[in-house]
């Protein structure tokens, strides 16, 4: 499974990052199924678990590497774009989740939150190391303010579209709130 990927098959440590990064991305796509389909909490809480501890580590490793003085641009870069996605993705999720599965979905936007604002702090440092180029890294900040606008506004809609008082409307005011 994953660890051997990890340990055996992947001997670089921006590599393994990724690899970290793509699996986060897979446990999201479970933890979306799970809480559209058959909302158990002890599986919604065992998956919060593994999601957050894969986003955690990959937020790590970029700051280890990039402490170190490694080249972890494309892995910011990735670490943001997957930040952003989890974010828009959970927080759908979140406007149908039951009861029990809001909590552990809100320590889930708030952990790839967190990542995403360390992700831009590497992209900084990598731009001051010379590791990334001025241009690019604005061309990410840009791509990445794009997305929130973007998602921010679908956001908006969604809750113009629904009646004042609506339990749905007010988590999703809820939800922009802490997004802005």
């Amino acid at each position: 499974g994953e660890w051997v990927r990890l340990n055996v098959f992947t001997l670089n440590a921006v590599k393994k990052a990724e690899l970290k990064a793509r699996f986060a991305e897979e446990r999201l796509a479970e933890l979306k199924l799970i809480v559209e389909t058959d909302p158990k909490e002890e599986f919604i809480v065992e998956l919060k678990d593994k999601l957050s501890r894969r986003l955690e580590e990959v937020q790590d490793d970029a700051e280890r590497l990039d402490g170190e003085g490694r080249d972890v641009a494309d892995l910011v870069e990735k670490l943001n774009s997957l930040s952003l996605r989890h974010q828009g993705v959970i927080e759908r999720v979140l406007e149908s989740a039951p009861e029990q599965a809001r909590q552990a979905l809100r320590y889930v936007l708030e952990v790839s939150r967190r990542g995403h604002q360390r992700a831009e702090e590497v992209l900084l440092r990598q731009k001051e190391k010379g590791h990334i180029l001025a241009e690019r890294a604005e061309e990410i900040l840009e791509r990445n303010l794009r997305q929130l606008s973007k998602h921010a506004s679908s956001t908006v809609s969604r809750i113009e579209a629904l009646p004042e008082g609506d339990a749905l409307r007010e988590r999703l005011e809820e939800v922009l709130e802490e997004t802005l």
